[in-house]
């Protein structure tokens, strides 16, 4: 995450102040639309063990998530993505309407960073890093762009948290529509089951690799997956984020 913080000293106006409050931009992925939220619930521990850590979310125990296979480690890092989206709108919900601190999340799409260039010099790491933007150019678009803009004054971004998730290509769009099929065919059964939702996720991501450099570059704010919006999720998951983090603070 990226911490854009406040200058010390800063003067003027009352509009120019507001425009330099402290925000908060998570690194996120468009990976998260590969799971339902179901991995990250949380069943509090009744009063007499609060102090031990029961029924944590499955994603947070040895051998992680639902699923099995290659899917299995995908979901470990879709749900670490999606994680990352509501911690960001507990934020919002939270703090951001009492405080000065904005959070947001972006999305940069493929990107050849510098730790794929550096540890892989196989033929396939090339190809990657020829079809995937460049860590040092427009694969910072829609994180610069989340830095630098004032989510106050964006129409889209009143209590309804939508206009804050920021990505780099139009291909994004897609996946809304792609998740809102998924989740009317989505029950506990086909989640844990069947990978439906990997292998869709999956295929979309290896036509964005191909295509993204070539169409549909466009810097702007887009829906993520509706498990991110589930107010529910990111209060349990905050809340049992904060306990496993409590000897510590």
């Amino acid at each position: 995450s990226f911490l854009r913080p406040k200058k010390n000293g800063d003067k003027g106006d009352h509009q120019t102040r507001r425009r330099r409050k402290p925000k908060i931009v998570h690194v996120t992925s468009t990976f998260h639309f590969a799971v339902d939220g179901s991995d990250l619930y949380w069943n509090p521990p009744p009063p007499e063990q609060q102090q031990q850590l029961t029924n944590d979310p499955i994603a947070s125990r040895p051998g992680g998530n639902h699923g099995f296979g290659i899917y299995k480690s995908q979901r470990q890092y879709a749900n670490s993505k999606l994680a990352q989206i509501l911690q960001s709108r507990y934020y919002t919900r939270h703090y951001h309407y009492h405080t000065t601190v904005e959070s947001v999340t972006a999305c940069p799409a493929w990107v050849g960073t510098q730790i794929i260039q550096a540890r892989h010099d196989s033929l396939p790491a090339k190809l990657f890093c020829f079809l995937a933007f460049s860590s040092r150019g427009y694969g910072l678009a829609s994180i610069l762009q989340a830095m630098l803009t004032d989510d106050d004054d964006k129409n889209n971004n009143n209590n309804n948290q939508h206009g804050d998730y920021y990505i780099n290509t139009g291909f994004m769009y897609a996946a809304t529509y792609l998740d809102q099929w998924l989740w009317s065919a989505n029950t506990q059964w086909t989640y844990q089951y069947l990978p439906i939702r990997d292998v869709v996720l999956f295929a979309s991501s290896a036509v964005i690799l191909l295509l993204q450099k070539s169409y549909f570059r466009i810097v702007d704010t887009a829906t993520s997956s509706m498990a991110s919006y589930n107010e529910t999720l990111q209060d349990q998951l905050y809340e049992w984020s904060r306990q496993a983090v409590q000897e510590w603070l």
